[in-house]
């Protein structure tokens, strides 16, 4: 992953995936920040992502309903 993108994700309160991540290595590395991270995979993750995250995340933060998946249709 781009040490740009993990030097943005450490200054966020919260990291939030939309699918297609592609490989372990680059999500490791965000777990790794200590935020918490919500993802979903997307439609080129294979089975190993698939059975790491789920389809759709449904969560509130701060009163606000979020719904997260790849593809919405």
């Amino acid at each position: 992953m781009d040490d740009r993108i993990l030097d943005f994700a450490s200054g966020v309160d919260m990291i939030w995936h939309a699918g297609d991540i592609g490989n372990h290595e680059g999500m490791d590395a965000l777990e790794q920040l200590g935020k918490p991270l919500i993802a979903v995979y997307g439609n080129i993750d294979d089975h190993t992502m698939r059975s790491r995250y789920p389809l759709h995340q449904k969560f509130v933060l701060n009163g606000v309903k979020v719904w997260i998946t790849h593809i919405g249709g």
